[in-house]
């Protein structure tokens, strides 16, 4: 974390030009991304010795920093930024040890900097401390909170900067006042911190973030299987651009295998060729809409992020496989307060060898089964009990292609009339259950 300030005869020249063309780059940021590999960074205006100043915050690779402040400091920068500089740049270099939050240009540009420097208490892990209390209550601190660094530039300092929206100011303010019980009190009272050196409060008037990609608003739909992995695979991308890139908007959607194909049949049924198709191209992949439109699956939905976000997953695969398992776990646990209940099928083939051996190969996976017993109560009771006494060893006697199977003969002399009942009950009505697996 590098934070800089100098002097300037105008803030406004001078950030005019910082934002000119700058060695064929499109003003200082640009060229900072490209000369010393700046991620994201903050202009804000000052007054210093009763003469404007700008601070500038930047967030690059430790071994840069030097480099950076040493032009800053340079008649080099004075030629490329001309007559902007009075007094030499003041500079501070911290290794970040934390940052909470995303950032992103739209998030920081106009919004609050508090800049907070203070002494640790005498306690070993003063630190380690001090940092909890940060992660876990920033929230509560700084309500908003787009951007948070924190550094310990000696082993007995602290250096915290947090941008969060300017409404939130009286608040956080609040939150530094010695005076009266608050935040930074407890911190001193709780051996975390021995005092305050200074508290700032800025607005960071330009800002940049080359981690966070700005351009138009991009959204993306994802409708899955609930307990396929790469749906849950298609999740964490849409969950890390929604958290990472502030131009980015999802929505997510599992559901039961017989309702994923429903409904995917539905939504593709206007479109032509491979489009389509999508269950048989896709193999029964997850379907992704990028902006209302059509994008594929979820390998043309990372090659999308890629190419637009710099999106890069690096997540084994059987970590998904697992996060599938807990979303059907999660979703089983949903339907059954809603009054569903779910049993499970355990299914063979059988083949007989000509010498009159029977072979039996398990298939895989389990077939489980959602039952609408709100809907249908003495259909689906009658149903839970044929399959916990009854159905081990039936026949699937009729198969259907594209449509159904048939099995449930319980004997040679079962003619469909049996039932918990014992005598045959009245009709309920239709689709008594959905097949989840």
């Amino acid at each position: 974390l590098l934070l800089s300030e100098h002097t300037v005869p105008s803030y406004s020249a001078w950030e005019s030009a910082a934002l000119s063309q700058l060695d064929g780059c499109n003003g200082l940021p640009e060229y900072a991304k490209k000369q010393w590999k700046v991620r994201k960074g903050l202009w804000m205006q000052n007054i210093r010795d009763s003469l404007p100043s700008v601070i500038t915050l930047n967030v690059l690779e430790e071994e840069q920093a030097e480099p950076m402040v040493a032009f800053l400091k340079s008649p080099t920068a004075s030629a490329k930024l001309p007559a902007v500089t009075l007094n030499p740049v003041t500079s501070e270099m911290c290794a970040i040890d934390f940052e909470l939050g995303y950032g992103g240009e739209k998030s920081m540009k106009g919004s609050a900097v508090v800049i907070m420097r203070a002494k640790l208490a005498e306690s070993s892990d003063a630190f380690s401390r001090f940092k909890q209390k940060i992660i876990f209550e920033y929230e509560t601190i700084f309500p908003g909170m787009c951007k948070a660094f924190a550094c310990q530039p000696t082993e007995s300092t602290v250096l915290l900067v947090a941008i969060f929206p300017q409404e939130h100011v009286p608040l956080v303010k609040d939150h530094f006042v010695l005076s009266k019980p608050c935040v930074a009190r407890d911190m001193i009272d709780d051996e975390m911190l021995s005092e305050l050196s200074s508290v700032d409060f800025h607005v960071a008037s330009f800002a940049f973030d080359h981690d966070n990609r700005g351009g138009p608003q991009q959204e993306l739909f994802i409708l899955g299987r609930v307990n396929d992995p790469l749906h849950a695979k298609a999740c964490a991308a849409l969950s890390t651009l929604a958290r990472t890139q502030e131009t980015f908007a999802g929505q997510a959607v599992g559901l039961p295998q017989a309702e994923f194909e429903l409904e995917v049949k539905r939504r593709v049924q206007g479109l032509e060729g491979k489009d389509k198709d999508h269950l048989r191209v896709h193999a029964g992949g997850p379907l992704v809409m990028l902006n209302g439109a059509y994008l594929g699956s979820v390998r043309e939905m990372e090659v999308w992020a890629a190419a637009h976000y710099g999106y890069n997953d690096r997540t084994h695969d059987t970590m998904y496989k697992g996060r599938a398992r807990t979303a059907l776990a999660a979703y089983v646990k949903e339907r059954t307060a809603a009054g569903s209940e779910f049993v499970y099928l355990d299914l063979a083939s059988q083949i007989k060898e000509l010498d009159g051996t029977v072979t039996l190969t398990p298939l895989r996976p389990r077939v489980v089964l959602e039952l609408y017993k709100t809907q249908l109560p003495k259909t689906v009771e009658n149903f839970v009990h044929l399959c916990e006494k009854s159905f081990t060893g039936c026949l699937f006697h009729r198969v259907v292609s594209g449509g159904w199977i048939q099995a449930g003969a319980l004997g040679t002399e079962d003619d469909g009339s049996k039932t918990v009942f014992g005598e045959p009950f009245e009709d309920e009505g239709f689709g008594c259950l959905c097949m989840l697996t």
